[in-house]
C-alpha cells in the first residue's frame, strides 16, 4: 500500500499567518453556514437559529433540461432563409418543413428583415437561429397586430394562433392517488397504482387547494378557490420518472412543496401528450415599432412567448420597445433564458402592461445573465403553478415598479446574484387584493448575494428590497445588498413597511413583536459572500457543469450512454434506484479504456473499475449527494455522454452467480453456498451486497475499506430466506474492498429444503430477492 505523508503547520504559525496576511478595510471572503464547503465540495447544511431549522432547498434543477446539457440540441438539418425585406412566409414555410421532418434549424442570416405576423413554432426539436443580436435583426412594423392580446408573441412556440396548449396541468389521465406526505425535497411518491409507469414517463403531480390553506393565504374580496375547478390554484409538478420500485417512483427533480394527503387527495396523472419539446430561438434583435390597439389605445405584442413548451430556450436575444411583454412563459415547464434583455417599453400603465420577463404559471424556469432596462416590471412571476424560479446573474434598470413576485404563491424562488440600479427594487410579500386577488405571492424563496446602488429613481420604494414569504414558510437573504436597504416585512397582512434590517455579521431575524420571524438573513451588508453564485455551485455540484451553454448543431457524438443503461451491478435492477457507495455497470457506446477519460457523478469523481467499450464498471463515490445528479464520461477529445441517475440513501443489490443464485459463502470454510454445500438452518452465511447505504464512519472515496475499525451500515435493516426473518450478525462494509457491503446472517430455523428467495431491507428500500439454496 502506497503510504502519503504531509507537513503540519502548528496552530500557533497558521494564526500568525493569519494575522499577517488579513489587513483592515479589505473585505473578506466568506462563507455561508448554510453552504459550508468540506473536501472542496459546498453542501447544503441545515442550521438552528431563533428557534426553527433553516436549509437552502437545491435551486439548481432549473432551465433547460434541468441544466444537464447544452442549449439547443436538435437535429443536424439546416434550412436557411434566403429572401430579403418582408420574410415573414418564407421564414414559416421553413419551420414547418424542418418540424414535419421531425426538426432542426432555421437560420436567418446577418441582416434586417420585416416580420409582421405572429410566426408559430408548433413542432419537437426546432431551433430558431440568427447571426447574432444587433447582426440578425428584425423589424416588427406598426401593422403587426396580434390575435390573442397576451398570449402570442412574435414568435410563439408551443401552440398555433387561436388555440391553447396547457392541457398538461389537468387533462392527463389520472394513474392513481399518492397514499404517503411528500417532504418538500423528496424525489420519490408512493402511488396506489403504479404498475403501467415506465422510467422516462412524464407524470404530473397534483395537489389543489383547500380550504384552510386559502383561508390561510387570501381572504374576500377574490378570495382563492378552494374547489377543485381552478388549476391556477393547486401544486402541480411535471416530472419526468427515472426508477421504479414496485408503487415508487423516483424523480428527475424534487418536489419543492410539503403535500399531505390529508389535506387534499394527491393525484398522479398522465400530461395530456400534447407539450411541445426541446424548442427556442436565439442569435437576433427583435425591435417594434410602436402600436395601439384601435379599441384600447394601448399596445399589443410581445417579442418571445412559449406556452405549453417543456425544453426551451432564449440566447443572445434582444426585445427593443416592447409592446406589452418582451419575453413570456405560460404554461411551461424547464425553460432558461440565457443572456436575453428587454430594452424599453411602450407603456408604463398598468393591467399587465410593461413586463420584461413575465413567468406565468411556469416551473422550473432558469433566466440566466439577463437584464431589462427601462420598463416597469423587469421581471415579474405569477402563480402558484410557478415553482423552482430561478434569477441568476440577472440585472434591471430605470424601472417604474420593480422585480417582484406578483400573484398567489409562487415558491421555490432564487434570486442570485441580482443586481439592481438607476432606480428599482425587489419586493415579495403579501399584497392583498392587488390585482385581483394576489394575496401571499411568496411561499418560500432565497435572496443571495444580491446588489443595488440605492436609488429610488422613479419607483416608490426604490432602493429597498421587502421580502415577506407565507406564514407556512420562510426566506433566506444571504450577503449583499450592496446600497440597497433591507426591510423584515413579516409583520402584517397586505403589505406595510416592516423592521429595517442593519449590517451585521451573523444570522439574525425580525425583532419586532409582531414579526413572524420566517425570514432568515446572514451577512447583511458583508461583501464576498462566496459562492458568488448560489445556482452555479449547487449545478456544480450535481453535474460537474458550471452554467448554461450552448450547442453547436451538426456536431457528432462519438459516444453515449444507452437508455435504462445504468444499474446497480449486483441485481441489474433497470427500474430502482442506486445509493451513494454503490457499483453500478454502465452500459453503451462507450470508450474501449479508461486512459484519459473521466467520470464524474455530478462534481465528485468515480472510480473505475472495469473499461470495455459497451460495459464499464464504477464505483459511486460515498460522498455523491442523494438527489438525481448527472453521471458524466469525459473523453480526452472532450465528447461527452452524460446520463441522469436516482440517488437514495440506501438501494441494495444482492450479488448473484451467473446460475441466478444469490453469492452467499460458508464463513468457516470460505466455500461458496451452492448445490454440492448449501446453507443449513440455524447456521450463519455470509451474503454479499451493493448500496447499502450510508456507514457509521466515512470511508476514503475510490479506496477499499479498512479491516480496523469495521463500517457498519447506519440504517435500520432487516433479512429473510423463504419469507422467514433471518437475524443479521453483522452488516457492512467488506474489508479490503471497494463499494463490497456484507450481511452475516442466521438461516432460519425450520425452513424446508430446496431455494429460498433470499432479501434485504435497508433503511425500508428492499433488494432483490435472488433464490438460495437450503439444505435440512
Amino acid at each position: 500500500m502506497e503510504r502519503h505523508s504531509r507537513l503540519a503547520a502548528s496552530p500557533a504559525l497558521l494564526a500568525c499567518l493569519l494575522l499577517a496576511f488579513a489587513v483592515p478595510g479589505i473585505p473578506q471572503n466568506w462563507e455561508s453556514a448554510l453552504l459550508p464547503t468540506r473536501a472542496g465540495h459546498y453542501h447544503r447544511t441545515p442550521v438552528d437559529f431563533d428557534g426553527r431549522v433553516w436549509q437552502l432547498d437545491d435551486y439548481s434543477y432549473s432551465g433547460y433540461r434541468l441544466g444537464t446539457r447544452p442549449l439547443a440540441e436538435v437535429p443536424c438539418r439546416v434550412s436557411v432563409v434566403e429572401g430579403a425585406g418582408n420574410i415573414t412566409s418564407e421564414l414559416q414555410q421553413a419551420i414547418d418543413a424542418v418540424g414535419r421532418a421531425g426538426g432542426g434549424v432555421v437560420r436567418i442570416p446577418q441582416g434586417s428583415f420585416v416580420i409582421d405576423r405572429t410566426i408559430t413554432i408548433p413542432h419537437h426539436n426546432v431551433a430558431v437561429e440568427g447571426a447574432g443580436s444587433g447582426r440578425t435583426n428584425i423589424h416588427v412594423p406598426e401593422s403587426y397586430v396580434p390575435r390573442e392580446a397576451s398570449n402570442e408573441g412574435v414568435f410563439t412556440f408551443g401552440k398555433v394562433v387561436g388555440a391553447w396548449n396547457q392541457g398538461w396541468t389537468h387533462q392527463g389521465r389520472v394513474i392513481g392517488r399518492i397514499t404517503h406526505r411528500i417532504r418538500r425535497g423528496d424525489f420519490h411518491v408512493d402511488s396506489d397504482d403504479a404498475g403501467g409507469v415506465n422510467p422516462g414517463d412524464w407524470v404530473v403531480v397534483q395537489q389543489y387547494f383547500w380550504d384552510a390553506f386559502v383561508d390561510r393565504h387570501s381572504t374576500a374580496p377574490n378570495r382563492w378557490v378552494a374547489d377543485g375547478s381552478n388549476r391556477t390554484f393547486s401544486f402541480t409538478y411535471l416530472r419526468q420518472v427515472l426508477a421504479r420500485s414496485g408503487r415508487r417512483l423516483y424523480f428527475d427533480a424534487p418536489i419543492p412543496w410539503d403535500l399531505d394527503p390529508a389535506n387534499n387527495p394527491i393525484q398522479l396523472r398522465y400530461t395530456d401528450n400534447r407539450m411541445v419539446e426541446n424548442v427556442g430561438i436565439r442569435g437576433l434583435t427583435i425591435e417594434f415599432a410602436n402600436n395601439r390597439n384601435s379599441a384600447t389605445q394601448r399596445p399589443l405584442g410581445t417579442g418571445v412567448f412559449f406556452e405549453g413548451v417543456r425544453n426551451g430556450w432564449t440566447a443572445d436575444v434582444v426585445v427593443r420597445n416592447m409592446p406589452r411583454f418582451g419575453f413570456y412563459s405560460l404554461q411551461s415547464a424547464r425553460l432558461t433564458f440565457l443572456d436575453s434583455h428587454v430594452r424599453g417599453a411602450q407603456d408604463y400603465g398598468d393591467d399587465g402592461y410593461g413586463y420584461g420577463f413575465h413567468i406565468h404559471s411556469s416551473q422550473n424556469i432558469l433566466l440566466k445573465s439577463s437584464s431589462v432596462d427601462d420598463a416597469r416590471r423587469p421581471f415579474t412571476s405569477q402563480r402558484a403553478l410557478t415553482s423552482v424560479l430561478v434569477y441568476s446573474g440577472c440585472s434591471s434598470s430605470n424601472a417604474t415598479q420593480g422585480d417582484d413576485t406578483h400573484h398567489s404563491f409562487i415558491h421555490g424562488v432564487l434570486w442570485d446574484r441580482h443586481r439592481q440600479s438607476n432606480g428599482n427594487n425587489l419586493t415579495s410579500y403579501n399584497r392583498g387584493n392587488f390585482s385581483t386577488g394576489a394575496y401571499e405571492t411568496l411561499g418560500y424563496g432565497v435572496v443571495w448575494n444580491f446588489e443595488g446602488d440605492g436609488i429610488r429613481g422613479r419607483v416608490s420604494t426604490g432602493g429597498q428590497v421587502h421580502i415577506k414569504p407565507s406564514p407556512d414558510g420562510e426566506a433566506i437573504v444571504a450577503g449583499g445588498p450592496g446600497a440597497h436597504q433591507v426591510y423584515d416585512d413579516s409583520v402584517g397582512n397586505p403589505f406595510r413597511a416592516g423592521e429595517r434590517i442593519l449590517a451585521r455579521p451573523g444570522f439574525q431575524t425580525g425583532t419586532r413583536p409582531s414579526a413572524l420571524r420566517n425570514v432568515l438573513y446572514e451577512g447583511v451588508g458583508q461583501a464576498g459572500l462566496k459562492p458568488d453564485s448560489l445556482h452555479e455551485a449547487l449545478l456544480h455540484e450535481r453535474t460537474g457543469l458550471a452554467a448554461a451553454t450552448l450547442a453547436e448543431v451538426c456536431r457528432g457524438s462519438v459516444f453515449g450512454i444507452n437508455a435504462g443503461g445504468v444499474v446497480n451491478a449486483a441485481s441489474s435492477g433497470a427500474y430502482a434506484p442506486l445509493a451513494p457507495g454503490s457499483l453500478v455497470s454502465v452500459y453503451g457506446a462507450l470508450p474501449v479504456s479508461a486512459s484519459g477519460t473521466e467520470v464524474r457523478v455530478g462534481a465528485h469523481r468515480a472510480t473505475v473499475l472495469h473499461a470495455g467499450g459497451s460495459q464499464w464498471n464504477i464505483h459511486i463515490p460515498f460522498s455523491a449527494p442523494v438527489g438525481s445528479p448527472v453521471l458524466r464520461f469525459t473523453a480526452p477529445n472532450h465528447e461527452t455522454a452524460s446520463a441522469s441517475i436516482v440517488l437514495a440513501e440506501a438501494a441494495p443489490g444482492i450479488f448473484m452467480g451467473t446460475d441466478g443464485h444469490a453469492v452467499a459463502q460458508h464463513p468457516d470454510s470460505g466455500a461458496l453456498v451452492s448445490a454440492s454445500r448449501p446453507a443449513r438452518p440455524g447456521q450463519a452465511i455470509v451474503v454479499y451486497l451493493t448500496g447499502a447505504g450510508p456507514l457509521d464512519g466515512t470511508p476514503p472515496d475510490g479506496g477499499p475499506a479498512r479491516f480496523s475499525p469495521l463500517f457498519r451500515a447506519a440504517l435500520p435493516a432487516t433479512a429473510s430466506i423463504g419469507g422467514l426473518p433471518a437475524r443479521i450478525l453483522f452488516l457492512g462494509l467488506t474489508p479490503g474492498y471497494l463499494g463490497l457491503y456484507q450481511a452475516n446472517l442466521i438461516v432460519p430455523e425450520g425452513l424446508p429444503a430446496g431455494e429460498h428467495a433470499l432479501q434485504l431491507t435497508v433503511g425500508g428500500v428492499a433488494s432483490n430477492a435472488p433464490p438460495l439454496r437450503v439444505a435440512p
